[in-house]
């Protein structure tokens, strides 16, 4: 190539013809622009390379606005970074485009593992034994949670705050009204009788249990896991190892019922009854020994005086007699009397009009002199722990049978200066006070005494009775929740 020019000395050639010759420039700038071209189509592939490395397969369907407007901004940053001639420039910009792949990375990377999440929460949520796990508002929450962005505050990441919450003894305490609704169809065992002596009355005690039926526990249990989910969740809990180790729906209810009603057998105690001899003149002694001690009086008897102790207060609590005669005189009426209950030990009023009151004894008894329980039978305790309110004072003691086969003998004391003329003339009564010392001549203070050869008894409902020292073995057995006094 030739060119023309003034400074002609300069080219080659003489005079106007001279010419410059440009090749070694020319071919310098075309070999530099092709290697930046080179190195551009390099940064552009290396560029592109590393954009399709990150992809947006799996990643939540509401999430993908938010990875292409992030991709849309990395893309600008390529072509920048391709533009840019400054090398300082081009680095920073190479800054921003590596801080921003980062950012889809990890917006990709938590999209997806959203997605696996909600794919296994979906699975759970069709099956019934894990749906249960969650309330219908977790659930609608959740429903509603999948089709916003990750960003969206509402957005629910972890379900754990959504579990149903269940109060276990809550649950327990709904299956006790079941139970007892199974119980009351159940039915109770024959009837156990027992020697038994109670106060002066000997016979025997009839007791009898039944127990819940296991078959219709479980059906009861059953209908009600079938029917409340918090019931489901409970007894899930409750066991663990099994509901780990079932899959199959109906298998883990019958597992989980059937092992509940195992641990809930339920025992129910009828009331104990005390059943007399028939003889009414041994069930007006209070024990074997005062039996033997008993004279004959044409059919009527006195015993020697001695002191005993004759429970009151349905044997939950006793008074000691320090000078106790037995007397059996059957139809005295003691109409207008006041009397001392023995029911609850204290002053009942006036005994009405009958002719079906038996005396059974006259003794020493000690009363409270005052305050709240003034008037009231002592307890050997309060006698020993206040004997400046004691004041002993002579009583008579009467009943009136029992009415029918399991009915109650009914006991009273009656201040002894207040006896009908009849009851205190009568025969028996005067040969018996012949052997008593009224109570003015006695210590005030009561002296705890027991039947020799007797053990007193107390049964759960607080009934006590005296038994054979060589039968409590027998009776324990019976009745294992027993004590001795």
């Amino acid at each position: 190539m030739a060119i023309e020019g003034l400074n002609a000395s300069r080219g080659i050639g003489n005079g106007i013809a001279q010419v410059y010759d440009t090749r070694g420039s020319v071919g310098y700038y075309l070999k530099t622009a092709a290697q930046q071209e080179a190195k551009r189509a390099a940064e552009q592939k290396a560029l592109q390379d590393e954009m399709s490395k990150v992809k947006l397969d799996g990643i939540r369907q509401a999430d993908v606005p938010e990875y292409t407007t992030e991709y849309n901004k990395w893309k600008d940053l390529s072509a920048q970074i391709n533009k840019e001639g400054d090398l300082a420039k081009k680095a920073m910009l190479r800054r921003n485009f590596d801080e921003q792949e980062l950012k889809l990375q990890n917006i990709v990377q938590d999209s997806k593992g959203l997605a696996k999440g909600e794919t296994a929460l979906n699975s759970i949520f069709m099956d019934p034994a894990k749906r249960d796990n969650f309330t219908d508002d977790a659930v609608s929450k959740y429903q509603l949670s999948k089709t916003l962005p990750r960003t969206d505050p509402r957005y629910i990441r972890d379900l754990t705050a959504f579990e149903r919450k269940v109060d276990t003894n809550k649950v327990l305490q709904g299956l006790d009204k079941d139970d007892e609704y199974v119980m009351k169809s159940s039915k109770f065992n024959n009837p156990v009788e027992t020697p038994f002596t109670q106060g002066n009355r000997k016979g025997v005690m009839i007791n009898q249990d039944r127990v819940i039926d296991p078959t219709q526990q479980i059906q009861r249990y059953s209908a009600k896991y079938d029917a409340d989910p918090d019931t489901r969740v409970a007894l899930k809990q409750l066991y663990p190892d099994i509901a780990k180790s079932i899959t199959d729906p109906t298998q883990l209810k019958q597992a989980l019922v059937t092992q509940l009603a195992k641990d809930r057998v339920k025992r129910e105690y009828k009331a104990p009854i005390f059943k007399e001899n028939d003889d009414w003149k041994e069930k007006a002694l209070f024990n074997d020994s005062l039996v033997r001690a008993r004279k004959s009086l044409d059919g009527e008897g006195v015993g020697s005086a001695q002191p005993i102790s004759i429970p009151f207060a349905k044997g939950k609590a006793s008074v000691n007699l320090d000078h106790y005669v037995p007397i059996s005189i059957s139809k005295k009426n003691f109409a207008g009397s006041p009397y001392i209950d023995l029911a609850t030990g204290k002053e009942g009023g006036k005994l009405p009009s009958s002719s079906d009151y038996e005396v059974v004894g006259v003794g020493n008894a000690p009363f409270i002199k005052s305050g709240d329980l003034k008037g009231a039978i002592s307890q050997p305790e309060y006698a020993n722990r206040r004997p400046d309110n004691i004041q002993t004072k002579p009583i008579i003691h009467v009943q009136i049978p029992a009415k029918g086969e399991f009915g109650k003998i009914q006991d009273y004391f009656i201040p002894y200066d207040r006896l009908p003329e009849n009851v205190k003339n009568s025969k028996q009564v005067k040969q018996a006070l012949s052997k008593f010392t009224p109570a003015s001549t006695q210590q005030s203070t009561p002296v705890k005494q027991s039947s020799r050869g007797m053990v007193t008894m107390i049964l759960p409902n607080g009934q006590s009775g005296q038994v054979p020292s060589n039968k409590v073995s027998d009776f324990i057995k019976k009745y294992p929740k027993a004590k001795r006094q």
